[in-house]
């Protein structure tokens, strides 16, 4: 009984400290590394912790598309962006749409949109911003100020000052109905949490 008593005591406060610790510990050696311009030891860091950090995704990801370790490896960065953004890192979710649109590829626009928007509605104030390009322009989707102006809109109330540049220059060229309707939209789509905000 008593030994049954330490195992759970271990399983219930020990065991999780380890590993948090750990996780910290080998995230930040990764990134001390980084820092010092020692990137396959950053590499290496990261990986040792990649399976349980979505962090530590993300910056694998951020390794390989950035060529600081060689030449720039599409593939890898998107094999680690998706594994964190499976696991919830909203900037992943955006890198993975960037990495898409710099493909460029008709598929490939269409996939970056997808990304985007799922960041979007994670509330990723830089995918809100491409998003909106994206239906202003109508590049992959169909055009739509209203859309458009919706996610500048967005996107600037959360302090993205691009966003508001954007969205007062589009607005010289918007009747008073097109920012009036615009507005609505906009506090539907913060009012629904960034679901169904496209449609």
């Amino acid at each position: 009984m008593k030994f049954r008593l330490i195992i759970i005591f271990y399983l219930i406060f020990i065991f999780p400290q380890k590993l948090f610790c750990t996780t910290i510990i080998g995230s930040n050696s990764g990134s001390e590394a980084f820092i010092k311009g020692d990137y396959k030891v950053a590499l290496l860091e990261w990986e040792k912790i990649a399976s349980r950090d979505e962090d530590a995704q993300m910056k694998l990801g951020m390794l390989y598309i950035s060529g600081l370790l060689g030449s720039k490896d599409f593939i890898k960065a998107k094999y680690w962006f998706s594994e964190a953004a499976y696991n919830g890192n909203v900037y992943a979710k955006y890198n993975l749409g960037k990495l898409h649109e710099q493909l460029g590829s008709e598929e490939d626009i269409k996939e970056a949109i997808s990304w985007y928007r799922i960041a979007a509605e994670s509330g990723n104030t830089f995918s809100q911003l491409k998003l909106s390009q994206f239906y202003i322009k109508g590049i992959g989707v169909e055009k739509n100020i209203n859309i458009g102006h919706m996610w500048l809109n967005l996107s600037a109330s959360s302090g993205n000052l691009q966003a508001n540049k954007k969205k007062m220059e589009l607005q010289k060229k918007m009747t008073e109905k097109e920012i009036s309707y615009s507005h609505k939209i906009a506090i539907d789509c913060l009012r629904n949490n960034f679901k169904d905000c496209s449609e």
